[in-house]
């Protein structure tokens, strides 16, 4: 608009105004929102290579999730309807790309996250436990679901093997379980360790 500011002024007044620039671990912002967003998307979403990002939805328990979690970094976000048998989709509201764009800088890729070479946020290497659990519940709630023995959780990944591996030492690390293993693209998540995410994780669903 000829006399207003530049799109990317408004992104960057935007972005400051609710907190997502001067992050810190201890930060609400990121310890319950923007943390939270990352592991959501990373395993139930994706971000447009316009930068607009995409949450999948896939219950009324998750919506409510996911509107806590976009509370926390003071935006909201609306369901889009899918084709039959796919998940409903969130997308923000208002400032998306301006969110995706944060979002891409803590670790998450633009684009088909399967056609590509992954690692977890740089982030995570250094973050406080109540960081990685948070990252941990959010990602299980979204990906693991039972086995054909009740007694375990399992979750299936079409990700390169490095991403594999970091994630179970990531869950490994948090669960303090060694007893999570790979089978391929699948992660196995023993009747312990199970119990352990059901017990001491955050926001993982009560019918695991």
């Amino acid at each position: 608009m000829e006399g207003g500011a530049p799109d990317a002024v408004h992104g960057i007044q935007a972005a400051d105004s609710r907190g997502w620039l001067s992050l810190t671990y201890d930060s609400p912002v990121f310890e319950q929102g923007l943390n939270n967003l990352v592991a959501w998307i990373l395993s139930g979403g994706s971000i447009a290579r316009n930068f607009e990002p995409h949450f999948a939805v896939g219950r009324a328990e998750d919506a409510d999730l996911l509107s806590d979690f976009f509370s926390e970094i003071s935006n909201e976000y609306q369901i889009s309807d899918r084709p039959m048998k796919r998940a409903d989709e969130a997308v923000p509201s208002e400032n998306g790309a301006v969110l995706g764009r944060v979002l891409h800088i803590l670790g998450v890729p633009t684009g088909e996250k399967a056609q590509q070479t992954l690692s977890l946020p740089s982030y995570l290497h250094q973050a406080p436990k109540p960081i990685i659990k948070k990252f941990a519940g959010v990602y299980i709630n979204n990906r693991g679901t039972k086995g054909r023995s009740q007694n375990i959780l399992k979750m299936r990944e079409k990700r390169n093997d490095e991403y594999l591996d970091e994630l179970i030492m990531l869950f490994r690390s948090v669960l303090n379980s060694k007893s999570i293993t790979r089978s391929g693209k699948n992660i196995i998540f023993s009747n312990e360790a199970k119990s352990i995410v059901e017990t001491q994780l955050p926001y993982t669903k009560s019918d695991l």
